[in-house]
């Protein structure tokens, strides 16, 4: 392992009238890999790498409007491509998710989420793209709900997720029966639907 291939991450917080506010700094690689062919008319060899990655945040938690909200935005460097015309590296982007939860009765909540994401130089990402090469969009965006309930002294839960996608028109709903035999064993049924 040498230096080059550190990753390094700092975190400062404080209370700030009744919210637990954060700011960060990253200094590593982008998780997901990116594959470089040795050509691109006709590959032979494809080599996996990371892309060097930057990213500032902030974010914030507190009690507000009957129950707890979360506030949350990072920018994405991608110190590899700053021009955003290298089609094999991420583009850098601008990511926020602001949430609420709230208790709606004795042991019943729900929790609702909207989470964006925008690319910087989207129109030099998509003209570094081949003809026919699908683009990532230059936006996109996510609302997540969470419904939860709890019955009989807490060893039935009944929840239902659902992730709904208004950029990409696409959803994924998580319906989860869960009933707990003892602190040791529980037994969870639930399904995926797209």
């Amino acid at each position: 392992s040498t230096y080059g291939n550190t990753e390094l991450g700092l975190r400062l917080y404080r209370k700030i009238c009744d919210f637990d506010v954060s700011a960060y700094v990253y200094r590593g690689f982008w998780q997901t890999p990116s594959m470089r062919p040795d050509s691109f008319l006709t590959p032979t060899r494809v080599t996996a790498f990371h892309p060097p990655l930057s990213v500032y945040g902030v974010s914030a938690q507190g009690s507000a409007c009957k129950g707890v909200v979360s506030i949350e935005a990072g920018y994405y460097d991608s110190r590899h491509d700053e021009d955003g015309d290298d089609r094999i590296i991420p583009n850098s982007e601008a990511r926020f998710l602001v949430g609420y939860q709230r208790e709606l009765a004795e042991d019943t909540t729900v929790g609702l989420q909207y989470y964006f994401e925008i690319m910087e130089d989207h129109a030099a990402y998509t003209n570094s793209l081949p003809a026919g090469f699908p683009a990532q969009k230059e936006y996109r965006d996510i609302i997540t709900i969470r419904l939860e309930r709890l019955l009989e002294h807490q060893t039935w839960k009944l929840a239902w997720m659902c992730f709904y996608s208004p950029a990409d028109n696409d959803f994924l709903l998580q319906p989860q029966v869960s009933y707990k035999f003892s602190d040791n064993l529980a037994a969870t049924v639930g399904a995926n639907i797209f």
